[in-house]
């Protein structure tokens, strides 16, 4: 039985592999530099990304249902101030964790020119390992105030948690219509302090404040007015809405913001400029470089190279070598009058010069005989004899050895 055999490797599967390999690697750190601001959020925690009970995008469904202009900030330089001192044209929702730490919330809002809600931690939560998105609760935060502790704006806030059967009450912010209030957890969570000026208090403790060391820069002290675990009562669903509304004002729209959270664009990464402009330019030139050396290495521009012997086989091998060790030892000079001798004596033998004729007697005799281009024994050997460097030496030389040729009639 006879089987046609293949060679070991196919091109186009080598081919195959090498683009699905390079296509792969930039794709690989593509995804890694943008991968903050292209994450889906659905690990459970508190921000405006997440499902879970602690999240909020529930309410944020719940304000696009009804027509509020509201909106999820990823990018860190939205909301910068622009010629002209611009606004940011609406309220900022911030959702900092426990492990937030108080430079990044003022790192934060220096980029920021407009009113700012920050809503402190209450719940510490985790990932439920069942339930995608979903989250299971280990308490409460100890010191959510911690992340305020802003020295050179002179804060110092402390949070209290208080036993309530619910709230259910009509309250006021500023000069706005009133609105009814509601929440229904028993450990209602409000802060006080130092640099803290209440806004809204409940049997007089205060659950949403503005703080000092910044215009319209407000903290909500108790999350679970406005998160996902208060959508779970429509009427605790409309407070959440009117509560928002009253701190942003009539019309003005809402975003909460993850860059706090590890989900927008970090414009210091040095991977993530590699791949916007105006960098971007430079890295398809480096990309486009790597591919045209790899096409040339798979292109062949001429015949393949081998390795020679290092002592070539026959009498052109050993005459290169020879010269080769002449030129090495710089004895070529000393070689010029030798090999005129040895022209002089092989010409004599093969001429039948007559016997006895030596030195000038016999290049007199030698010079009967021309090449083809008419050239004299004599004449040749005596600008071998006075040539004065190794290159005229070797053009000699080789005057003289064509003489040889023609007159001896002999072959390469």
């Amino acid at each position: 039985m006879s089987a046609q055999t293949s060679g070991g490797f196919n091109a186009r599967i080598i081919a195959a592999v090498i683009i699905a390999g390079i296509v792969g690697f930039i794709g690989y750190w593509a995804l890694t530099a943008f991968a903050p601001e292209l994450g889906s959020g659905r690990d459970g925690a508190a921000h405006g990304l997440s499902s879970s009970a602690a999240g909020y995008s529930g309410v944020i469904a719940l304000l696009k249902e009804v027509g509020e202009p509201v909106s999820i900030v990823r990018n860190a330089e939205a909301g910068a101030p622009k010629s002209g001192n611009t606004r940011f044209g609406g309220l900022l929702v911030l959702t900092p964790d426990p492990r937030t730490s108080p430079d990044a919330i003022v790192e934060r809002l220096e980029r920021v020119d407009g009113p700012v809600l920050i809503i402190l931690p209450k719940h510490r939560v985790f990932p439920d390992i069942l339930h995608r998105g979903w989250a299971s609760r280990a308490g409460l935060v100890e010191a959510p105030e911690s992340i305020l502790k802003i020295s050179n704006w002179g804060l110092d806030p402390k949070t209290d948690t208080r036993s309530f059967s619910g709230v259910n009450r009509m309250v006021s912010l500023w000069d706005e219509a009133p609105f009814r209030l509601v929440m229904n957890d028993e450990d209602l969570r409000s802060v006080s302090g130092k640099g803290v000026t209440p806004l809204l208090q409940i049997e007089g403790q205060t659950v949403l404040a503005e703080l000092a060391g910044r215009k319209d820069l407000f903290v909500l002290a108790d999350p679970d007015f406005v998160n996902n675990r208060a959508l779970r009562d429509p009427a605790q669903a409309t407070s959440a809405i009117a509560l928002l509304r009253g701190i942003a004002g009539p019309g003005e729209p809402i975003a909460f913001d993850v860059v706090l959270n590890g989900y927008g664009a970090n414009s210091n990464s040095l991977l993530r400029l590699a791949f916007v402009p105006p960098f971007l330019g430079l890295t398809l030139c480096l990309i486009i470089a790597a591919l045209l050396a790899l096409w040339q290495g798979f292109v062949r521009f001429g015949p393949p190279w081998r390795e020679g012997r290092n002592v070539a086989f026959g009498k052109a091998g050993l005459v290169a070598n020879s010269a080769r060790l002449i030129v090495q030892a710089r004895r070529i000079t000393n070689f010029a009058s030798r090999y005129g001798a040895m022209v002089r004596e092989s010409a004599a033998r093969r001429l039948h010069a007559p016997p006895g004729l030596t030195g000038t007697a016999l290049d007199q005799w030698l010079d009967r005989f021309a090449d083809r281009r008419g050239q004299r024994f004599s004449t040749l050997l005596a600008r071998l004899e006075t040539a004065g460097n190794p290159v005229e030496i070797v053009q000699c030389a080789a005057a003289l050895g064509q003489w040889r040729k023609d007159v001896l009639r002999e072959s390469d």
